[in-house]
């Protein structure tokens, strides 16, 4: 997905192929066991400093964002990659009204023959 340009007072937060374990899927074989998924996520979030950030609380924590992707999903049992995708992305935009925009791709690995991942990515806007 190529994203838009930054506005000036807007910066990216990327969190990249977190992989998190769950039981995903329809088939018998998919919801008897957990399978490892892949999550990407770019949060667009305002900035809330003018030169340079001091203090964690200045910024949105990549590594707080990938936990609570993680401990959200741990050993869930969820039907569909689409609904993956849209509980991150609400979860992402409910954590913190400095962020405006997420993106969400999540991949299921070699569940399908002579491939490396399926998925799905979304994208959601605060409002």
């Amino acid at each position: 997905m190529v994203l838009p340009p930054l506005e000036p007072e807007k910066y990216r937060i990327l969190v990249k192929d977190l992989h998190v374990e769950l039981c995903l899927g329809i088939k018998p074989r998919e919801i008897l066991s957990t399978q490892c998924v892949r999550i990407n996520l770019v949060l667009e979030a305002r900035r809330s400093w003018r030169e340079s950030p001091e203090t964690i609380e200045e910024v949105i924590c990549y590594e707080t964002v990938a936990d609570r992707i993680r401990n959200m999903f741990q050993g869930k049992k969820i039907h569909l990659v689409e609904a993956v995708a849209e509980r991150a992305a609400q979860a992402c935009l409910g954590w913190d009204g400095r962020i405006d925009m997420v993106w969400v791709r999540v991949e299921k690995l070699g569940v399908v023959e002579d491939t490396n991942a399926v998925g799905v990515e979304i994208l959601r806007r605060r409002g």
